[in-house]
């Protein structure tokens, strides 16, 4: 009779406290400490870093799989893109709705330039990248630690923290994540979550007289 194999044990609670913000705290604290005119090349440079580390410690942790990443099943897609795609539709309607209300206001009103459909195009390889950070890295780790239901709340209190100073993007993306959150609970979908977020910021950005920037950037104009 063959020996089963014990399961691999978990690390130290404050391992997977540091693993799950690692990204987050990064980015900030690149984005608080950075010139506003530094090279874009720079913000690839310091970006793909802290893609590597986190990779590294995601495959030698062995807390990786599709269904981690939101990539297992076509059910799970299937079901996702209902809610998420009423909850996309909703929440570009309101920006659209704000950008109206605020017209002729500084830093208000609707933009009519056709970058917006290049954004439409783009944003959503982006929004793939963070999703699959905060749902494959951030959240399973959280969720080891509290749960699901506190999980959720502390991914997208991190999400939001990520958007400080900025009171629409922080705001916005403490629900946006929280409502991925529920879905991903039931049918988690990376390329349903990342998607919708892609389209909403593309509008947000594109389509809005409002500020994008996030960390001491916010301050600069």
């Amino acid at each position: 009779m063959t020996p089963s194999c014990p399961a691999p044990s978990l690390p130290p609670r404050w391992v997977l406290v540091v693993e799950a913000v690692f990204p987050i705290v990064a980015v900030q604290s690149y984005m608080w400490s950075v010139s506003h005119d530094r090279p874009r090349w720079l913000d690839v440079l310091v970006g793909v870093a802290i893609l590597g580390v986190t990779i590294a410690y995601t495959v030698h942790r062995r807390l990786v799989g599709w269904r981690t990443f939101g990539l297992a099943r076509l059910g799970d897609h299937r079901r996702a893109v209902g809610p998420v795609a009423l909850f996309t539709v909703a929440a570009v309607g309101a920006l659209l709705l704000l950008g109206a209300l605020t017209a002729g206001r500084p830093r208000g009103g609707l933009r009519y330039e056709w970058d917006v459909l290049r954004a439409l195009a783009a944003y959503p390889v982006w929004g793939l990248v963070q999703q699959g950070i905060l749902f494959g890295v951030t959240y399973p780790r959280l969720q080891l630690l509290a749960g699901s239901r506190l999980a959720a709340l502390f991914t997208a209190g991190l999400f939001a923290v990520a958007h400080l100073p900025n009171p629409l993007l922080v705001a916005g993306g403490f629900v946006m994540v929280l409502f991925y959150a529920w879905v991903w609970q039931r049918s988690p979908s990376l390329p349903v979550v990342g998607i919708s977020h892609g389209l909403i910021g593309a509008v947000c950005d594109k389509a809005l007289h409002v500020s994008m920037r996030v960390g001491a950037h916010y301050f600069s104009g």
